[in-house]
């Protein structure tokens, strides 16, 4: 699908280019290629296609920044698809984009406790280093937030 045909729609439902997506690096999950072919994501992808679109925000410059969806994303560019399903939300702050990013990731169990600091972390700059504010997006208390960090 060409970028023009996007349409200006928060939450707009459309198949966008793989090459035209870019990771923020927000995500705590540590993606491994060799595992990641041998999940059973990669064959379903491969046997199926993306059955679950991705999540995005459009930038200035025409292109999507990835908000959910690494590994389907991963996947997709391993086995060269030139498309995939995007939700695509036409704005969206930063301090938004990290908290779905954020949230998306840590209702997973299977985080790793330094990929769990790295999140608190970039959520540690999203809200200025205030670790209440911090504390109130994880729903912890501070000084778990602080222990998390001394990892």
């Amino acid at each position: 699908m060409n970028k023009t045909e996007v349409k200006n729609i928060n939450g707009a439902l459309s198949a966008i280019n793989v090459a035209d997506i870019i990771s923020a690096g927000r995500n705590p999950r540590q993606i491994i290629k060799k595992q990641l072919k041998a999940s059973r994501l990669f064959d379903s992808i491969k046997e199926n296609g993306v059955q679950h679109p991705i999540e995005v925000r459009a930038t200035k410059d025409g292109k999507y920044e990835l908000l959910s969806g690494e590994r389907r994303l991963s996947a997709s560019r391993e086995l060269k698809l030139k498309t995939i399903p995007a939700i695509v939300y036409s704005e969206m702050s930063d301090a938004d984009a990290y908290k779905k990013t954020h949230f998306e990731n840590a209702a997973r169990q299977d985080l790793l406790p330094l990929e769990q600091v790295a999140d608190v972390k970039n959520l540690m700059l999203v809200h200025n280093n205030d670790i209440k504010a911090v504390a109130s997006t994880l729903g912890m208390t501070p000084s778990a937030v602080k222990l998390r960090l001394q990892l």
